[in-house]
């Protein structure tokens, strides 16, 4: 019987552990907008905090081919950060971002995470540069999540980058930005919750013992 309630216990710690996940920018800090013009040099916004502490992000926009007139605009706002071109107009947005240590040294299963709300029908692609790298192309009239999968291991302090690029006309809206991982000994329970679930089981004990 007690190996019963062993195994019981066992099952419930398994339970608890979990990957992690991470939103470190939902957009809900305004920035911009950086609109480029006909002849307009390369615009940035100066980073700001995106509400989780320790991460900034800043934003550059800049301009790579077009025709009079030229409409480009790259912001966030609303909580999105949306990115248009007009017709034949083609500009890069790159998002630099400092962040801290958000997965401990030996996590794995390390993905970083975009929630895309939607693209038009231009392809669209995305590098990743510093503390990750790669990158993927978004297809056409896409929404839903991607993902970069990293290498095991911590994932901070440092900087990353994420250049945005596509054929012109291209636009964008991206809902967030996020890191998944299971951490090197999974999620441990905090003491209170070993607590309660020692009682639980011990309960459960005395009830059977009754029976």
């Amino acid at each position: 019987m007690k190996k019963f309630y062993l195994a019981l216990a066992l099952a419930a710690s398994a339970s608890l552990a979990s990957a992690t996940t991470i939103v470190f920018d939902d957009f809900s800090v305004a920035q911009g907008p950086l609109n480029l013009g006909d002849g307009t040099p390369t615009q940035s916004a100066a980073g700001i905090g995106t509400g989780v502490a320790g991460v900034s992000r800043a934003l550059t926009f800049i301009p790579v081919a077009g025709a009079p007139p030229v409409q480009r605009t790259a912001q966030v706002t609303s909580g999105v950060l949306d990115i248009t071109n007009g017709t034949g107009d083609d500009s890069q947005l790159v998002v630099t971002y400092t962040l801290p240590q958000l997965a401990p040294p030996g996590s794995t299963g390390v993905q970083l995470t975009l929630q895309i709300v939607g693209s038009d029908a231009n392809p669209i692609s995305v590098t990743a540069g510093g503390l990750a790298t790669g990158s993927f192309n978004i297809g056409a009239n896409f929404s839903g999540l991607i993902t970069f999968t990293l290498a095991a291991g911590a994932f901070g302090p440092g900087t990353m980058t994420l250049t945005f690029d596509g054929n012109p006309g291209w636009d964008l809206t991206v809902d967030s930005l996020g890191l998944d991982y299971t951490p090197p000994n999974g999620v441990v329970p905090e003491p209170a919750t070993y607590g309660l679930m020692s009682a639980a089981l011990f309960g459960f004990y005395l009830i059977r013992r009754k029976s």
